[in-house]
């Protein structure tokens, strides 16, 4: 490990020696596995940086896998972005427990180059993901002080949600979405059936404790937890200097979709995009990912132009070092590409900025200029007459995997079939006094070019989508569902 700062190496080379037995045994046996079955195709394993590694490297290297399930969304997001040209989304993987927040801009995976994990840090670059405490399990209660709070505490898969009747009696997220009938109108995976009457009675514990009847207190806990996730998504976004306006928001994950037209009306956004498959999203991300490695070397020197010529020869030497790891991996040559970039800072500056460089590295000589404009673009304001030390080069070796076509599905008129329309049911939105009378959508029957207004809901086996009324929805080439508000 070539970077300086003595603790966080120190935690790194700690968490790694105590990951590599356990990781390393299962990877072993999950290699046998797999040979057993007849399968002798590569064994690859997600990283924390938003692309696979050979499961021999991974075994060595365990760190790099501790963040690895949300990066596969991650890695998701920049391939569904070049699927329909868009280069600017906001990815919202909502599960049981927790949501993750990613933020790509020009097309490109955002990373930082270490994370804390249990207030330890880790030297391992890692997809840039906020997370949150809410989920669709996350439990509503009211504290101390008689105010209503909605997670971090999660039912988890058991005892899971009331609904579920598998034993839990709190109430969470999803027995709120099933008092306000915006899922439980049909089976979930595995033939799951939920149960309203279990989570109107813990839902009616909760409104008890308020003063309030069932509906608003049902209304209350999905507002909440809507708040919660409109207010990581302005720290990825705002609090960066970014307006989200300019972001295609993408939910997935089994809830994501739940409150797609929820976050896309309170947030003000343009458009969301529902994936064909939301919650197997993350899982499909894996096999877009590609094969990556990272290399980093510590220098601690005040830049100069007479040093440029060494920065390039490092990048030069390490291009050549993990090409060579990449074919040796099983990747061609001319699927190889990299991203180099120099950490900088101000001389005399305790951190530093990562300042990204360009493919031919004809730009090196431009890194003071690079850097002021980033720390002008992050904290306002750049100190042009400040001397940059260099601090950290650090380049990633991406091999793409071979590029598959994406399957359309079949194209039909803009009014929708009829046996789309699997059902009609009274749904509460928040916002909305009464129950509206909501059409519900079978997505699997929708067709490529199909256009349907809300108030309605979109079943299929791994999520549910809710658009609300006064809102569009078109379905694209790739069956991904596209929500806009109704501007006609």
């Amino acid at each position: 490990m070539r970077e300086f700062r003595e603790y966080p190496r120190t935690s790194t080379t700690v968490i790694n020696a105590g990951l590599r037995p356990i990781v390393g045994s299962y990877l072993e046996s999950v290699q046998g596995k797999i040979e057993e079955s007849g399968v002798h195709a590569p064994f690859l394993v997600m990283q924390s940086n938003g692309g696979c590694a050979v499961a021999t490297r991974s075994a060595q290297e365990s760190h790099r896998l501790i963040l690895s399930g949300p990066a596969g969304g991650a890695a998701g997001l920049v391939a569904l972005g070049r699927q329909h040209n868009l280069d600017k989304l906001i990815g919202l993987d909502m599960g049981g427990t927790s949501t993750d927040i990613c933020l790509i801009k020009d097309g490109k995976l955002p990373l930082k180059s270490t994370q804390i994990i249990n207030d330890h840090t880790l030297l391992a670059p890692t997809v840039d993901i906020h997370t949150i405490g809410s989920g669709g399990g996350s439990i509503a209660y009211v504290d101390n002080t008689g105010r209503l709070k909605v997670g971090p505490m999660s039912a988890k898969a058991v005892p899971g949600p009331a609904a579920y009747m598998q034993g839990g009696t709190l109430a969470t997220l999803t027995d709120a979405h099933v008092v306000l009938g915006t899922i439980g109108q049909q089976s979930l995976a595995s033939g799951l059936t939920l149960s309203k009457e279990a989570a109107v009675k813990a839902v009616s514990e909760v409104a008890e404790k308020l003063g309030q009847d069932v509906v608003q207190t049902a209304i209350a806990i999905v507002s909440m937890s809507v708040a919660h996730m409109i207010r990581a998504l302005r720290q990825v976004s705002i609090e960066r200097g970014l307006d989200p306006r300019d972001f295609t928001l993408v939910p997935f994950g089994g809830a994501g979709p739940l409150h797609a037209g929820l976050l896309l009306r309170n947030l003000n956004l343009e458009s969301a995009l529902i994936p064909n498959r939301p919650g197997l999203f993350s899982a499909d991300g894996l096999l877009s990912a590609g094969v990556r490695i990272d290399a980093a070397q510590t220098l601690l020197s005040p830049f100069s132009t007479d040093e440029i010529s060494s920065y390039v020869a490092w990048f030069s030497e390490k291009q050549k070092e993990l090409t060579a790891r990449l074919i040796a991996d099983g990747i061609s040559s001319d699927e190889i590409e990299f991203d180099s970039v120099i950490d900088a800072r101000y001389l005399g500056q305790g951190y530093e900025l990562p300042v990204k460089l360009s493919s031919t590295l004809t730009n090196v000589d431009s890194l003071p200029e690079l850097f002021h404009e980033a720390h002008r673009t992050l904290y306002g304001h750049a100190s042009l007459d400040q001397p940059i030390e260099v601090v950290t080069l650090r380049i990633s070796a991406r091999g793409n995997f071979p590029k598959t076509e994406s399957a359309e599905i079949k194209a039909g008129e803009t009014k929708v079939v009829d046996d789309a329309v699997i059902g009609n049911q009274m749904v509460i939105f928040p916002g909305f006094l009464e129950g509206i009378e909501t059409k519900i959508y079978q997505r699997e029957k929708l067709l490529a070019g199909n256009v349907f207004h809300g108030p309605c809901i979109v079943h299929q086996m791994d999520s549910t989508t809710v658009v609300l009324p006064g809102q569009v929805v078109t379905v694209t080439a790739l069956g991904d569902l596209l929500i806009k508000e109704d501007k006609s």
